[in-house]
């Protein structure tokens, strides 16, 4: 099979990677290791590099800020450059493929549904009121839905955005599936073990990772770190993520007026390569992933993967791979107290801790990311025959 991916993320090689671009970093070469001839077009310099036997076309970062078209516009270029592909996807975030999605003829368009900028806004409280009227925030939100409109077919990374993409927009007619978000399972192993972790493991040492904003929870962690301190006053938290302003300040001057006397006992590390956030992983007591709502969360496979204790929110992405009180521990989203109470549970019953760790590494075995390279195989060939 012929593949091409169409991202403006791509660990490892863009100068910006989250959630997505660790995805499709890791199921590009698990595409190439089944014999697929895979090509991904993304953001970097140059014009053209192999890793991993995969085939990435190179286009400037700077395409990307003054008009998203220009980026969707060379990307489609650059497509159809490269001849015909039994599947094209990308993302519907950010619409890359909407030029493409209007002639589609390099080969057919999947659409996966990882989060939407109209989910976003809804995600994110802090924003000033006019920020959907803005002309650039209306644009995305129109070719997002123009993009999953024009596709073949959908897959999504979990049902949980599926069913939210389902309230957003007309998808009944859409041959759509749920291809959950995988990792390489074998590779966050090795690379926990490759450096020392930047913070010392110790008693109550707590992990936050992802981007430090509102809609991933870091202030209700630290409200119910206040809590956690009063019984562990050793507890350290240490969080991993680029940082974000909320009413014109850093984050990180909100979080430590937060912790208030206890502000010395947060770790800033800002965003750390995986050789670096792996280790940190490892060494943790417990790892929490507080966010308001999630389309799936990988960090926290990954520190599942590492045989750590995650305690993360209910009610999207993470249910749908963390069994609660089997794998994890799930609690409502934005509830300070729930929150302390599950980093004190994990904290003062270690054997509470261990069981959910060895559970975890078990359960995060089963998204390995060679299974979603088979999966994504079978499930093109049947959302297509069916468009």
């Amino acid at each position: 099979m012929r593949v091409c991916l169409v991202t403006r993320e791509y660990r490892g090689v863009t100068a910006i990677s989250g959630g997505i671009g660790d995805q499709y970093a890791a199921l590009a070469p698990a595409l190439a290791r089944r014999s697929h001839r895979v090509h991904v077009i993304t953001l970097g310099c140059g014009r053209a590099v192999d890793i991993d036997d995969v085939q990435l076309h190179l286009h400037p970062d700077a395409l990307v800020r003054p008009v998203r078209k220009t980026w969707q516009s060379a990307a489609c270029r650059t497509l159809r450059g490269l001849g015909r592909f039994d599947v094209v996807m990308a993302c519907e975030w950010g619409a890359d493929a909407w030029t493409y999605a209007r002639d589609k003829s390099c080969g057919p368009l999947i659409s996966n549904l990882q989060t939407s900028s109209a989910q976003l806004l809804r995600l994110a409280p802090g924003l000033p009121r006019w920020t959907p009227a803005l002309p650039h925030v209306i644009a995305d939100r129109l070719s997002e839905r123009d993009q999953v409109r024009r596709s073949d077919a959908l897959l999504a990374c979990s049902q949980a955005v599926l069913a939210w993409a389902g309230q957003l927009w007309p998808i009944d007619r859409v041959p759509r599936a749920v291809l959950h978000n995988a990792i390489d399972v074998d590779s966050v192993r090795s690379l926990a073990r490759t450096l020392p972790s930047p913070v010392g493991a110790g008693s109550g040492l707590i992990v936050f990772a992802g981007r430090l904003e509102e809609r991933k929870g870091p202030h209700v962690l630290v409200a119910a770190m206040r809590a956690v301190w009063r019984d562990h006053p050793e507890a350290t938290l240490a969080l991993v993520g680029r940082e974000q302003p909320l009413r014109k300040r850093p984050m990180s001057d909100h979080l430590r007026a937060l912790a208030g006397r206890d502000a010395g006992k947060l770790v800033f590390l800002g965003d750390q390569p995986p050789e670096r956030l792996f280790p940190l992983i490892a060494a943790a007591d417990v790892v929490a992933v507080p966010s308001f709502w999630e389309a799936f969360g990988i960090v926290a496979l990954e520190a599942m993967a590492l045989g750590r204790p995650v305690v993360a929110s209910a009610g999207s992405g993470f249910s749908e791979f963390i069994r609660d009180g089997r794998d994890g521990l799930l609690v409502a989203p934005g509830d300070v107290d729930a929150l302390a109470q599950g980093l004190l549970g994990l904290l003062g019953d270690s054997s509470l801790a261990v069981r959910l760790g060895e559970s975890a590494a078990e359960r995060a075995d089963t998204f390995r990311v060679e299974r979603a390279a088979e999966r994504f195989e079978q499930l093109c060939g049947e959302l297509l025959r069916a468009a």
